[in-house]
């Protein structure tokens, strides 16, 4: 499994699973005729900013204790149980402000509005995929390789190899089936970003699927992550997670 595609399902926030459209704010400005609805609108939108840069702000230090505990070759699965339920406490508390600020917003968008704004968010994240495309082209990175080149760079021992080989085969055939549905779902075109009056429920189904599958992926990546651990020695096991936490990425698709 491409360790990207890993991290982003592990860590990343999608547009559509926070119901956020690309340049929201910048189409307001520019499809939204009502001064005051548009007033109004900017007022929400500078609700949510404030809610994001504080979710950002404990995301990014949920990430470095991720990171520390990587390195520790002794770190106890429960405490990476512990550090993947904190997680979801405050993805499900964001996801939560998520679904209040587009609740309030689209009540105050005509439905010809919505369709320009979801129109040009379309094109936004168009042009924003085709040049990430481009740019990674032109630069190899550790994030953009398979999870299990990345460990066998430091493994020498034949033996080793093929426990760690056979070991990543099966995580890698559950994980990807995951990983599949929740790309599947959480895709610019789900109905749920693009029709304007989707119910608070509908939202809240939504994360729920996107957050089950996440709490199926945990245990799965842990137990392949402690097999790892178990194969390796102390050196070798310095050196994968050194790698693995600089391809670590906090991935958003805004």
């Amino acid at each position: 499994m491409i360790i990207a595609a890993l991290f982003a399902m592990l860590f990343g926030e999608g547009s559509t699973e926070y119901f956020y459209i690309a340049e929201f704010e910048k189409s307001i400005n520019r499809y939204v005729d009502d001064k005051e609805q548009k007033k109004e609108i900017k007022g929400h939108i500078k609700d949510y900013q404030k809610a994001v840069k504080e979710y950002n702000k404990q995301h990014a230090k949920q990430i470095k204790n991720f990171k520390k505990k990587n390195l520790d070759k002794k770190t106890p699965k429960q405490d990476y149980l512990n550090f993947f339920e904190k997680r979801m406490d405050l993805k499900k508390e964001h996801q939560a402000e998520a679904i209040e600020f587009r609740l309030s917003i689209q009540l105050l968008i005509t439905d010809d509005e919505w369709q320009n704004i979801v129109s040009a968010g379309k094109i936004a994240i168009s042009k924003a995929d085709e040049k990430a495309k481009a740019k990674q082209s032109k630069k190899d990175k550790p994030a953009d390789h398979e999870l299990i080149e990345l460990v066998n760079e430091y493994i020498a021992d034949e033996e080793k190899n093929k426990e760690i080989t056979a070991a990543y085969g099966e995580f890698k055939e559950g994980a990807t089936v995951l990983n599949k549905a929740y790309t599947n779902i959480n895709v610019v075109d789900n109905s749920l970003l693009v029709i304007k009056d989707v119910t608070k429920l509908e939202m809240e189904q939504f994360t729920d699927s996107l957050n089950a599958l996440r709490l199926e992926l945990y245990p799965t990546y842990l137990d392949f992550l402690y097999e790892l651990n178990e194969i390796t020695n102390d050196k070798e096991w310095a050196a994968i997670m050194k790698d693995l936490n600089k391809a670590i990425k906090i991935i958003k698709e805004q």
